[in-house]
């Protein structure tokens, strides 16, 4: 695998992170929004083995990532694009099933992607 796709997998996530962790006068909510179900739905649009390998790859810069913070968002961000049914499984980094289709969970109006966001 080029060692680049790693790379940018994890930096995909952080720009995601960013996105849904900046207040509203950092970035405009919509816009914020527009981007993550973009992102999203770009990943639900890859075929089924490169989501496969895509949820493996954060899965495994999860557990080599010392920063917990961090690596509890790698191994949910599967679940909040829509690439895995339940969290629980996204968060071993290893899915059990596809859902087939993107989607964001969406908590107040805007996507939720760290686990235990109220």
């Amino acid at each position: 695998m080029d060692p680049l796709v790693p790379v940018l997998a994890g930096l995909v996530v952080d720009i995601v992170w960013w996105l849904d962790s900046c207040g509203d006068e950092e970035v405009d909510p919509h816009s914020a929004v527009k981007m993550m179900e973009n992102v999203a739905w770009i990943m639900g649009e890859l075929p089924a083995d490169q989501q496969q390998r895509l949820i493996e790859i954060l899965g495994e810069l999860a557990d080599a990532e010392d920063d917990p913070a961090r690596a509890s968002q790698l191994r949910s961000f599967p679940f909040a694009c829509g690439l895995v049914e339940d969290e629980t499984t996204s968060r071993t980094g290893y899915p059990v099933r596809h859902v087939g289709h993107p989607g964001m969970t969406v908590r107040s109006g805007r996507p939720v992607l760290r686990p235990g966001t109220p």
